[in-house]
């Protein structure tokens, strides 16, 4: 047997992929802890993401500098010596990342926090001879949002700055840019003296501040003093303190959603031009001394005149100058902060990993948005993103609600979010292929193993290579049933680190579409119509065409990025397209690759707003994609009939193809054919089960045929040599299990039925969790080989004649009973544990995280066991 499959059938033998959120607190004992760790390493967890809590009454965060963490932490190093474990360490306490220890409240750091740019107006009507206007009250410091609003109560902060005053003509069309006046030269002492001309006018007051964003003391993305400071504070004494543990405990810093931050609270998406509230008033931007000086270079002379347009817009040239605005923040913090951080990192043998939020499109957003989601994760070491809440849900790729949004957008949860983290590990070469997501948190007791199996599985399909899980436990069950899942998503994960993704296409990240605020389609509506026809993509930002040599892109043939080789580049439906896109639509004719515009062809060029010239490429409608797709590349699978709810993912090695499949839908036949004559071999990675499946050749290759159960994950190796002790499961013979059943509830409920009920139906007891048996005996002359239990909610144990056969907690519920089962009378019981979501009267339960939870926003699952029950006969049922 190959290395792959020897690795992937010993769990000690693999390295690990997952790091679970583990709570350190103040209030921790030596004993806590480390009964903690150990329980992590008892349910298959040998590396943890550690999150410091605990703060004292009067602190409004948790300090790091204390001896009380350091003790904890030092802890925490001896018994991760002590178990052959490691930790990584989350540098936000409170989350979000960017408290500082609470430094930047100080006198000498005030100047270190968030800066903005801030806009108030006036209207006038000319001619007015000598106006005079009090400019300088018109600033932030003077109608602070904190003062006016008690968020916490602040003081302004001092210094703020006017940068520009602008003068534009409103005309009945709008704002008028061309006729704008610079009028800031003309403001002295504080007031403008201006002789005001015919017409109606807005006068725009713009001014440098600190007072009118979201988050107070919190550390500024876009001022490389600020990121310092966030070094000195907290990772250089997490140094002096653990540098003995690089390279033996201590992995490094996991960074949590740090926040553009120039709005109060979770708004999404948010772009230049958006209102701060519902009264309308104007939404401060993020700012830096930097990016003063980029904006000058970018627009010379006008540098000021053209400052209105990111609050208000004009006749057309908003379009250019919002867009302009987003490239030069994105590329700012991308250097400004994750690049400074990193690079601390990796001069001292310390990874660096994190996401910012992604939620409902905030990826190329403002405010708790990173602006741009490529640039941002650029300097990292792996791509995240995170799951939580019940946004990722099955068969809901529609709006839906969750906490965090009342119109959540399911195709992005669904064929989104997890492409943009491992697009990045494919075609960022800092990434060496990993990605990972931040999983489960708030989706409170709605997931138990199905649900659990069923979002890993999602994000495995997708591409996603490493999991910090929150909780690592399933909720309600034993360690045995944890250990197994952890143990199953590692294996996966370490198959794909072995292995390299096979992708056939590429959609090109909107996020420049969607700045220049025109027409435009995110790139997850062409993504989840490749996603359901079983057509493989990355999605890649503009930048690979303009960073050649970092993204190693190569457009001499066609298109390749990184070593990743596409057929076909899908450009979502957008009016605006950067002139780095543009030119590659130039080589692309010459060569003849193919691109496809998914619903409408862009008119121009984002930069500077001219025509685009270069008209080559196909349109096509979304629902044509896949069609257009068939005829322009070499797909890898095939399915005899449409299924929508199959996903694939294809990893090759020289070992051979490894081929992961997932039903996201109901229990389906599969007929699947591949472009190779190869044997073919199924695994269960789960229960570490390997047989030989039959092979139907093909004039291009060859097929199989296979029942996948609901949420059913299932991988194939296609190789060309065979493995010979791995044999072809002999044929089996159906039939149903029809007996009567005794069933019995541990609140004392005892019944008995002949057709298998959902125990929290009406009628039978709605709020029950908990364990139900269910008991039967059977006269057997011909003895079955295999039960087959249908439909199963959620974890079931089966006993044969007293006798334990098996446990299993996820889908296909398949028990091989032959040496269990004698002639004559079997007596069989059934143990069935069902989900906790509806025990809301655990002593335990914290009601108002469950108000957020998952639980409240979907239908819960039914419990015990539904069926249909069914026996497999190798030789026939008949009698012998």
């Amino acid at each position: 047997m190959d290395s792959i499959l020897q690795e992937m059938m010993s769990d000690e033998t693999i390295p690990n992929y997952l790091h679970p959120f583990t709570a350190l607190s103040v209030q921790d004992d030596f004993a806590a802890v480390k009964e903690r760790i150990l329980k992590q390493k008892r349910i298959g967890i040998r590396s943890m993401n550690l999150l410091w809590s605990g703060k004292e009454e009067d602190e409004s965060f948790t300090p790091f500098n204390s001896d009380k963490y350091w003790t904890r932490i030092q802890w925490v190093a001896d018994i991760c010596r002590e178990q052959g474990m490691t930790f990584m360490m989350q540098d936000a306490a409170p989350f979000p990342t960017g408290r500082v220890e609470g430094v930047l409240e100080k006198e000498e750091y005030l100047e270190l926090n968030k800066l903005y740019l801030g806009e108030r107006h006036l209207d006038v009507k000319g001619p007015v001879s000598e106006g005079c206007f009090l400019i300088s009250d018109l600033t932030g410091s003077i109608r602070s949002t904190d003062q006016e609003k008690g968020f916490g109560k602040a003081r302004p902060f001092p210094g703020d700055k006017l940068f520009a005053v602008v003068a534009l003509p409103r005309l009945e069309e709008g704002l008028c840019m061309s006729a704008g006046i610079d009028l800031t030269d003309q403001v002295r002492d504080g007031m403008l003296l201006w002789e005001v001309p015919e017409g109606l006018w807005r006068i725009f007051v713009i001014f440098e501040t600190h007072n009118d964003g979201g988050r107070r003391y919190y550390m500024d993305l876009l001022n490389p003093d600020s990121a310092a400071l966030n070094i000195r504070t907290i990772y250089e004494p997490h140094l002096e303190h653990l540098k003995e543990e690089i390279g033996k405990t201590w992995l490094g810093f996991f960074y949590d959603e740090a926040e553009i931050g120039n709005l109060w609270g979770y708004c999404y998406p948010v772009l230049p031009g958006s209102k701060r509230n519902q009264e309308g008033e104007s939404m401060a931007l993020p700012w830096s001394r930097q990016a003063a000086e980029c904006w000058k270079e970018i627009w010379k002379e006008d540098f000021r005149r053209v400052l209105p347009l990111l609050w208000e817009k004009d006749d057309g040239q908003f379009h250019r100058v919002r867009y302009l605005f987003m490239d030069m923040i994105s590329r700012i913090v991308r250097e400004t902060y994750n690049g400074q951080m990193h690079k601390w990192c990796r001069s001292h043998g310390l990874g660096y990993i994190g996401h910012n939020l992604e939620d409902e499109n905030t990826h190329c957003s403002l405010a708790n948005g990173p602006v741009h989601y490529f640039r941002m994760q650029a300097h990292q070491d792996a791509a995240g993103i995170d799951l939580i809440g019940g946004q990722l849900m099955p068969g809901k790729d529609f709006p839906q609600a969750w906490y965090g949004s009342t119109e959540g957008d399911g195709e992005f949860y669904h064929y989104g979010i997890a492409k943009l983290a491992s697009s990045a590990a494919h075609i960022d070469p800092g990434k060496k292929g990993r990605s990972f997501c931040e999983v489960f948190a708030v989706y409170g007791d709605i997931a138990g193993s199905r649900l659990r199996k069923f979002v890993y599985d999602h994000l495995l399909v997708n591409g996603i290579n490493e999991m910090i899980p929150a909780p690592p436990e399933i909720p309600g069950a034993e360690e045995r049933c944890c250990r197994e899942e952890n143990s199953y998503v590692n294996r996966m994960c370490h198959l794909m680190h072995r292995t390299k993704a096979v992708i056939k296409t590429a959609i090109l990240y909107h996020a420049e579409a969607e700045w220049f605020q025109g027409d435009f389609q995110r790139f997850q509506i062409p993504g989840g119509e490749l996603a359901r026809h079983q057509i493989s993509y990355d999605v890649i930002p503009a930048d690979v065409f303009t960073d050649t040599d970092y993204y190693s892109t190569d457009t001499g043939k066609g298109l390749a990025v990184n070593g990743n080789v596409y057929e076909a580049l899908i450009i979502p439906a957008a009016q605006a397209l950067p002139e780095s896109v543009s030119r590659f639509l130039q080589a692309a004719e010459k060569t003849g690759f193919p691109v496809l515009f998914c619903d409408r062809r862009p008119d121009v060029i984002a930069e500077n707003g001219r025509p685009l010239t270069c008209a080559y490429g196909m349109l096509v409608k979304q629902t044509q994609l896949a069609g257009a797709l068939d005829k322009l590349i070499h797909r890898d699978i095939f399915l005899g009939d449409e299924n929508p709810d199959i996903r694939y993912a294809h990893f090759t090695c020289d070992e051979g193809e490894y081929y992961l499949l997932v039903n996201e839908g109901k229990r389906a036949e599969l007929s699947v054919s591949f472009p190779y004559q190869k044997n073919i071999y199924s695994l269960d990675v789960m229960r570490k089960r390997m047989w030989k499946t039959t092979v139907i050749p093909e004039e291009r290759g060859c097929s199989c045929i296979f029942c996948m159960d609901e949420f059913e994950a299932r991988v194939l190796l296609l190789r060309d040599r065979e493995i010979p002790e791995v044999k072809a499961p002999e044929t089996f013979e159906r039939k149903e299990f029809q007996v009567k059943w005794k069933v019995s509830l541990q609140n004392g409920a005892v019944f008995e039925t002949g057709e298998l009920v959902n125990i929290n139906g009406a009628g039978y007891y709605p709020r029950y969790t908990g364990r139900v048996v269910y008991e039967t005996s059977a006269e057997w002359t011909a003895l079955p080989d295999v039960l087959d239990l249908g439909a199963v909610y959620e974890r079931c144990g089966v006993y044969i004649n007293g006798k334990p056969v098996g446990y299993a907690q996820n889908a296909p519920y398949y028990f091989e009973i032959g040496p269990y089962v004698i002639r004559g009378k079997n007596d069989i019981r059934i143990e069935v544990d069902t989900g906790t979501a509806r025990d809301t009267q655990k002593p335990d339960s914290f009601a108002f995280g469950r108000s957020m939870s998952a639980a409240v926003y979907n239908s819960l699952e039914p419990g015990g066991l539904l069926g249909p029950v069914a026996l497999y006969y190798k030789r026939g049922y008949k009698s012998i």
